[in-house]
C-alpha cells in the first residue's frame, strides 16, 4: 500500500526527517551525507528500510521484490529505482558464488513428498523437493460453435493458474491459424500443481476484432489442460542458498522412496580471477581483450523448461583486458567480470595484423564477489 506522507501548517507530527532511515529495528540512521552504502558478501542480504527510497543496487547484487503468496523473492541485479518500502518486502542480495535453483534432468519415478530429500556435496544450501504435478497436453473445447474460438487477428495470450505455494508457475502461448487458435504449446510445465489448473485465452488487448466497435468480435477459445508426472521429481526450490561462495557445481543428491530423479544446480557465478596459462608470442597491437562464451546452463530438463526461476539466473558476459608486452599477454584487468549459470569459456581476441606465432590461452576461476550498493530515503 502506498505511504502516504502528511504534512503542512499545524501537523507537527512526531515522524522522522526525510534523510533518516532504520537498518534494523531500533537503530536509527541519519543519511544526511548523500547516498548511504552498504557492501554485502555472497550470502548476504539487507532488508530495505521502511519508507520511500531510491535504490540503486551493485551491478552483482540483486534488488527483490517478496511475493507474499509464495514467500519467494524476484528482482534483478544493477538496477535503480524508487519503491515504497514497509521494511519486509524490499532487499538487497547477493547471490554471487551461491546455487540459485535447479534443472531436474531425470523425474525418476515412486517418490513421496514426506521422504524425499534432496542434499547438496557444498555450500550448505537447502532444497525442497517438488513431486508431481507438471502440465501436460492443452485440448482445445468447443464453445460458441467453434473450437479454437474464431475473429481472431493476434494470438491471445494464455494464463494458466499459479500452482499452491512452493510450485512453479506454468506458461504457455497460443498459435492461430485462419483466426482461430490450432494449437497452445507449453514453454514451462511448471510443477506442484495439485490439480489440473484452469486455462484463460484473453485476447490482445491490441486485437482490432477484441474492441466492442468491431463488427467482427472475437469468440473467444476455450482450452483445458492435463496433469503429468505422479510421483516424479518435477522441481525443486533452493530455499537457502548457503553462505559461501563454491568454486565448483555442488553435486544434488535425491534420497527418498523413489529412485532415478537426477538435478543438476544453477549457479549465480562470476569471474574472480583470470589466469593467462599461455602467454602466447608475436601477437599484434598493444591490448587483448578476454571474452567470455556461453555460461548458461545447458543440462536438459525432464519436463518443458526452464523450470528454473531465470531472475535469479541472469548471464552478463565479462569486458576483461590485458596488455600486451612484447608480443604476449600480460597481466588481465577484469572491467566487469559478469554473471553466469555456469562456467564459460574463454576466448582471447588479439588486434588486427599478423597471426601470432604462439596463440595465448586463459582459464577462469569462479566464485563470489563483495558487492556495494547504495540507497537513499526520499
Amino acid at each position: 500500500m502506498p505511504i502516504i506522507n502528511i504534512g503542512g501548517a499545524g501537523n507537527a507530527l512526531p515522524f522522522n526527517p526525510a534523510n533518516s532511515y532504520y537498518v534494523s529495528p531500533g537503530n536509527p540512521i541519519k543519511g544526511g551525507n548523500g547516498a548511504s552504502r552498504i557492501s554485502l558478501v555472497p550470502g548476504a542480504s539487507f532488508l530495505i528500510p521502511a519508507g520511500p527510497t531510491i535504490v540503486k543496487s551493485g551491478g552483482y547484487t540483486y534488488l527483490e521484490l517478496k511475493d507474499p503468496i509464495s514467500g519467494v523473492w524476484f528482482g534483478a541485479p544493477g538496477v535503480q529505482q524508487y519503491i515504497e518500502s514497509d521494511g519486509q518486502n524490499y532487499r538487497l542480495m547477493n547471490y554471487t558464488g551461491l546455487p540459485v535453483s535447479a534443472v531436474v534432468t531425470a523425474a525418476g519415478s515412486g517418490y513421496a513428498t514426506s521422504s524425499t530429500v534432496i542434499t547438496p556435496s557444498a555450500g550448505g544450501s537447502t532444497w525442497t523437493p517438488i513431486i508431481g504435478g507438471a502440465l501436460g497436453a492443452f485440448t482445445l473445447v468447443a464453445s460458441g460453435g467453434y473450437t479454437g474460438g474464431n475473429n481472431y487477428t493476434l494470438p491471445p495470450r494464455v494464463i494458466i493458474d499459479s500452482p499452491p505455494a512452493g510450485g512453479i508457475p506454468a506458461t504457455a502461448y497460443a498459435t492461430l491459424t485462419s483466426g482461430q487458435v490450432s494449437a497452445i504449446t507449453l514453454t514451462n510445465a511448471g510443477a506442484g500443481y495439485q490439480t489440473a489448473p484452469n486455462v484463460y485465452l484473453v485476447a490482445d488487448p491490441n486485437d482490432p476484432n477484441g474492441q466492442s466497435t468491431s463488427t467482427s468480435l472475437i469468440t473467444p477459445a476455450v482450452a483445458t489442460v492435463v496433469l503429468t508426472g505422479a510421483g516424479t521429481l518435477t522441481g525443486a526450490f533452493c530455499t537457502y542458498n548457503g553462505a559461501t561462495a563454491l568454486t565448483s557445481i555442488p553435486t544434488l543428491t535425491v534420497t527418498g522412496v523413489g529412485s532415478g530423479a537426477t538435478l543438476v544446480a544453477v549457479m549465480c557465478w562470476t569471474i574472480t580471477a583470470v589466469t593467462v596459462a599461455t602467454a602466447g608470442a608475436g601477437l599484434p597491437g598493444s591490448y587483448v581483450e578476454i571474452a567470455s562464451a556461453g555460461g548458461y546452463n545447458t543440462s536438459t530438463a525432464a519436463y518443458v523448461g526452464p523450470q528454473f526461476t531465470t531472475g535469479k539466473s541472469v548471464v552478463r558476459t565479462a569486458r576483461i583486458y590485458a596488455p600486451v608486452n612484447s608480443g604476449a599477454v600480460g597481466t588481465p584487468v577484469i572491467g566487469d567480470s559478469g554473471l553466469f549459470q555456469a562456467a564459460p569459456q574463454p576466448l582471447i581476441f588479439a588486434g588486427s595484423g599478423a597471426a601470432p606465432g604462439t596463440a595465448p590461452a586463459a582459464t577462469f576461476t569462479m566464485g563470489g564477489v563483495t558487492d556495494t550498493s547504495y540507497f537513499q530515503s526520499v
